[in-house]
């Protein structure tokens, strides 16, 4: 895939880093969790410094945290700095998986496509696989609480009606 394929802009480095390129995010959902970890994993197989910015913002891309809290959404233009042994390759290497995230994911190329409705549950009759449950009708051990009368004055059978 060529560098105008990929949406990516060669630029000189800015002062204090060895490589740098920007890329634009056309994965559809962002860069989310799934994505996230697959940039740590490919920035962590280089020993040097590599950064991310989006909207000011400058994370390190050895970090899941920092690159989940970037936030950066479909469309959003990325820049990836790298500093040190091996930077020009990085740089390279995270700008190339950036941009082919919809491929990995299965996803779309049309940034603009309607997603896709999900799938309905099979009519099986039996309930759903996960049921929500109330915390406060547990005692935090998963044991039941019994549960207090929010009326009071005693039971409306016993005493007649109330007016």
């Amino acid at each position: 895939m060529s560098k105008a394929e990929r949406n990516e802009t060669s630029e000189p480095a800015p002062s204090g880093w060895d490589a740098a390129t920007t890329v634009i995010l056309s994965n559809r959902y962002g860069l989310h969790m799934r994505p996230s970890k697959q940039v740590v994993e490919l920035a962590n197989e280089f020993p040097c410094d590599i950064v991310l910015i989006s909207d000011g913002q400058e994370v390190d891309a050895k970090s899941i945290l920092g690159l989940i809290g970037l936030g950066a959404e479909c469309g959003s233009p990325v820049e990836i700095r790298a500093r040190g042994e091996r930077a020009s390759e990085a740089v390279t290497e995270i700008g190339g998986l950036l941009e082919s995230l919809p491929e990995l994911h299965n996803e779309p190329r049309d940034v603009d496509a309607a997603p896709a409705a999900p799938a309905a549950p099979a009519a099986t009759g039996a309930p759903p696989a996960v049921v929500p449950r109330d915390p406060a009708a547990t005692d935090g051990k998963g044991r039941k609480r019994a549960r207090k009368s929010k009326r009071r004055g005693g039971s409306a059978s016993a005493g007649g009606s109330r007016s």
